[in-house]
């Protein structure tokens, strides 16, 4: 006996507000439970020069840890962080800071074994401003963290949803189930009307 049966499906912008509501609640979470959601800022970390160790959101916890030279690390911030934001500043402070070492004691020496260079290339080669790292790496953690919990929250905002709904035209069901075309298809075909 063969049955033929008949469904409508829906954009999620044509389903019920309450509906809606459902389907977003189901799916507040897909971006960022399948998918490594964080490796963009792991990325831009390493770019950098850190390495972000672990993390934990709820705990409000990162752990990261500086891999090359301090002064390498702040100008490639410089590049990272919009000039107008306050991570800018705050890096731009310890580049300046830095920065004031050219004229120690460590800088003169070095360049009177070393006339070729100048004072950035003392600092840089000598690895000064040491003793600012662990303040560096402080603030580093506390700006990744935000970044981490700002994408963390966008991914499971509506918003970001329903894009993502949009891009990969998903269709539902008026009650808020996904229709998946493959779960119809058997030896027949499927004729979408």
């Amino acid at each position: 006996m063969v049955r033929e049966v008949t469904f409508k499906v829906y954009q999620f912008d044509e389903l019920s507000e309450e509906v809606k509501e459902k389907v977003l609640d189901n799916y507040r979470f897909i971006m960022v439970e399948y998918f490594n959601w964080w490796e963009f800022i792991y990325e831009d970390a390493e770019n950098i020069g850190f390495e972000i160790v672990e993390f934990d959101l709820y705990r409000r916890y990162i752990r990261m840890k500086l891999k090359e030279n301090i002064l390498s690390s702040i100008e490639e911030a410089l590049n990272l962080f919009n000039k107008d934001s306050n991570e800018y500043k705050i890096v731009k402070e310890y580049y300046d800071e830095i920065m004031k070492l050219k004229d120690s004691e460590e800088v003169k020496e070095y360049l009177k074994d070393n006339p070729e260079g100048d004072p950035y290339d003392a600092i840089y080669n000598l690895n000064l401003g040491e003793e600012f790292e662990d303040e560096y790496v402080k603030d580093m953690s506390r700006f990744f963290l935000k970044m981490l919990e700002e994408e963390f929250k966008y991914l499971t905002s509506d918003e970001a949803i329903i894009e993502m709904f949009e891009a990969n035209d998903y269709e539902f069901f008026e009650t808020g189930k996904v229709f998946y075309e493959r779960e119809f298809v058997s030896n027949n075909e499927l004729k979408v009307i």
